[in-house]
């Protein structure tokens, strides 16, 4: 009797050691990981167009947002006048548009604007990796709750 007693106590300690691994772990990682290999992608196109001496981050508060990515669209296309730029400010930033053509006046070599095309590219994609891994990630959690 002792022996069964026993057996069963080490069956009982050896399964309390492995825990098992929760579902969603590498998923959440991956979704940490491109956040922040986001953010230095955004920090990276933020200082490309500083260099250049274009500063619409002193007045538009999100650069990424539609009406940055516009201008930053037909900055990477050649366009040089700041007036043509100034025209796709969207929302609060029509109010601005003034201050808006000065921030936009600066020189790109074609090495930026080269740059300044592909960057934008690597941000969306990134934001569609997060999209698809918050979209996992939800699934998972739906999945595993109880009914």
């Amino acid at each position: 009797m002792t022996a069964v007693f026993q057996a069963l106590r080490f069956s009982l300690r050896s399964h309390a050691r492995r825990r098992p691994r929760p579902e969603g772990r590498s998923e959440q990682r991956c979704g940490k990981t491109l956040v922040r290999d986001l953010a230095a992608v955004a920090n990276r196109i933020q200082k490309l167009i500083e260099s250049a001496n274009i500063k619409p981050g002193q007045i538009a508060t999100d650069v990424l947002g539609y009406s940055g990515q516009l201008m930053l669209n037909t900055l990477a296309s050649g366009e040089t006048d700041a007036e043509k730029m100034a025209q796709f400010a969207k929302g609060k930033l029509i109010a601005k548009t003034a201050r808006l053509e000065q921030a936009l006046t600066g020189r790109l070599t074609p090495t930026q604007r080269f740059l300044l095309k592909e960057l934008p590219q690597q941000y969306d994609h990134l934001q569609g990796s997060i999209d698809n891994t918050q979209a996992e990630i939800q699934r998972q959690l739906n999945y595993c709750q109880d009914p």
